[in-house]
C-alpha cells in the first residue's frame, strides 16, 4: 500500500536561486551552482525563503490523489547517473537525497503540497543534502524515487529559468515557466490560457479560417 501510494507524488514546482540583478560578485561556481552565500553582496530579493529566512532553492512535490501518502523514506535527487539500471541500491543512494523519516509534515493529504529546500539539512527536514545542486541559467534535471532507490516515481527537466522565475505542473500534466508573482509554493498552481487564442481554436478548429487569413495576407 506503502509503494502505490508513492507513485502519486508529482513535482509540482522548481525555483533555482539565482541573483535578480545577475551581478558579477555573486556569479555562479564553475558548476553554475549558486549558493545562498553567494548572494549576501545582492540586495536581498522577495523569494519564498526558508525558516531561518534565508533565500534557496526549492522543489514542490504535490500528493496528486485524494488519499493522504507519507513521502517519508523517498529520495529526492538531481543527477542522471541514477539513470544507468546497472547501478547499484547503495551507490544509488550516494547521489540522492533522503527525506527523513519522523516529521509529521512528510505525511501529505490529498491534492496537497510539500515543499523542500535545497541543502543545509541540518536545518531540518524540509532541506535536502548538499548533493541536490540546482544550477542557475541552464536545464536541471530532478527526480524522485521510492524507498528502494531504484524506482523512479516522477522526474522533469526544468529550463534554464530567468531570476525569479518558477516551473510549475499544470492540471494536464504538462508545465509552464511562471514569473515570480506567479510563483505558488506549499499552494495550487495558477493556470493560464490566452482567452483570444481559445476563442479562434473553438470557432475554426479545423484550422481552415486560419489559412485564408494567411494565403490572403500572403
Amino acid at each position: 500500500m506503502s509503494a502505490q501510494g508513492a507513485h502519486d507524488f508529482r513535482i509540482n514546482e522548481v525555483f533555482v536561486l539565482g541573483c535578480p540583478k545577475q551581478c558579477p560578485m555573486t556569479a555562479a561556481d564553475d558548476s553554475g551552482y549558486v549558493s545562498p552565500s553567494m548572494l549576501k553582496s545582492c540586495p536581498k530579493p522577495e523569494f519564498y525563503v526558508d525558516e531561518y529566512g534565508e533565500p534557496a532553492s526549492w522543489i514542490e512535490i504535490e500528493n496528486t490523489s485524494y488519499t493522504t501518502h507519507d513521502l517519508r523514506n523517498c529520495f529526492i535527487t538531481t543527477d542522471r547517473a541514477v539513470l544507468d539500471k546497472s547501478m547499484s541500491a547503495p551507490d544509488r543512494e550516494q547521489l540522492m537525497s533522503l527525506i527523513p523519516a519522523g516529521d509529521p509534515r512528510t505525511l501529505i493529504s490529498g491534492k496537497q503540497r510539500l515543499t523542500f529546500f535545497t541543502g543545509h539539512r541540518n536545518r531540518g527536514t524540509l532541506h535536502t543534502t548538499d548533493v541536490i545542486r540546482l544550477k542557475a541559467g541552464e536545464p536541471n534535471w530532478i527526480a524522485i524515487y521510492d524507498g528502494n532507490a531504484v524506482d523512479l516515481l516522477d522526474s522533469v527537466t526544468v529550463p534554464a529559468l530567468k531570476p525569479g522565475q518558477t516551473y510549475a505542473r499544470l492540471s494536464d500534466g504538462t508545465y509552464q515557466v511562471c514569473e515570480a508573482s506567479e510563483a505558488t509554493p506549499n499552494a495550487p498552481n495558477q493556470e493560464y490560457h490566452n482567452d483570444k487564442i481559445r476563442e479562434f481554436k473553438e470557432k475554426d478548429p479545423h484550422g481552415f479560417a486560419m489559412t485564408l487569413m494567411c494565403m490572403a495576407v500572403v
